[in-house]
């Protein structure tokens, strides 16, 4: 992860620990002390999902989505997500995506999508207390 000084306009590697696959196409948000980073792709053979990064300890936690099938394929590359974090409840709605190949043919996700991340952010929580 590298951050960018706007005065100097230079890029720096940012140290962060824990378990974060490297991935692009991802949607980020930023909630309290922590930025999440939605699905997104790689080249690597794991799948980005849903990666919590405190900002202020510079740990981060990668949570891997359920295991699709293919009537219900969710591709989390070019899509929105937008983050509810209400009282009850604390979601992702996630919106469009998909992709196309040459071999493979085209695939859009059906949407909305709505994935509770409560567990996610909550693991990071007692990661932070601990």
């Amino acid at each position: 992860m590298f951050s960018l000084d706007l005065n100097t306009m230079t890029w720096e590697k940012m140290a962060i620990s824990g378990t974060l696959y490297a991935r692009y196409s991802h949607t980020a948000h930023i909630y309290e002390d922590k930025l999440l980073l939605v699905g997104g792709v790689n080249t690597e053979q794991k799948s980005p999902g849903l990666a919590v990064i405190s900002l202020t300890t510079f740990t981060a936690l990668e949570f891997a989505f359920p295991a699709q099938d293919k009537q219900s394929l969710l591709m989390l590359h070019r899509h929105t997500s937008v983050l509810r974090p209400d009282k009850e409840d604390f979601q992702l709605v996630l919106l469009g995506g998909g992709g196309n190949c040459f071999s493979f043919g085209t695939h859009l996700n059906r949407t909305p999508v709505l994935v509770d991340i409560a567990g996610a952010c909550g693991c990071m929580q007692q990661a932070k207390t601990s």
